[in-house]
């Protein structure tokens, strides 16, 4: 990976990161008179349903930044600040994010799930 690359992708988390905050604060505020951004239970389905895909899309996001450490440490490129061998910290990552895409599999899973009832939700007129 480049360094160009490297500033590519720390931009593009930085922007889905933002992205989560931003829908964070819009659905904040919900009553009678701000409904938030949701506008009818159809735009909760279709924001879970992006969230979904999204926590499908970070699963492999967490895999290929695991695979370039292990790629980098094994030629030699990666450092520790504390330990004068990288290898521990590195394979104590390694696990971390394992377990997070694990985690974000299950996120995943569960928000598909919650679409399986989302999806036939209606807003009520009157």
């Amino acid at each position: 990976m480049s360094p160009a690359d490297a500033a590519r992708a720390i931009d593009h988390a930085t922007i889905a990161a933002e992205a989560v905050r931003a829908l964070n604060h819009l659905t904040l505020q919900i009553g009678a008179h701000d409904p938030g951004g949701y506008r009818e239970a159809a735009d909760v389905d279709e924001v879970l349903g992006q969230l979904a895909v999204t926590a499908h899309r970070l699963c492999q996001a967490l895999a290929q930044a695991e695979r370039w450490l292990r790629h980098e440490h094994r030629a030699g490129r990666v450092r520790h600040d504390l330990c004068p061998d990288a290898t521990g910290p590195i394979t104590v990552l390694s696990s971390e994010l394992r377990y997070a895409r694990a985690m974000s599999a299950h996120l995943a899973m569960s928000l598909d799930k919650a679409r399986l009832i989302s999806t036939h939700l209606g807003t009520v007129q009157g």
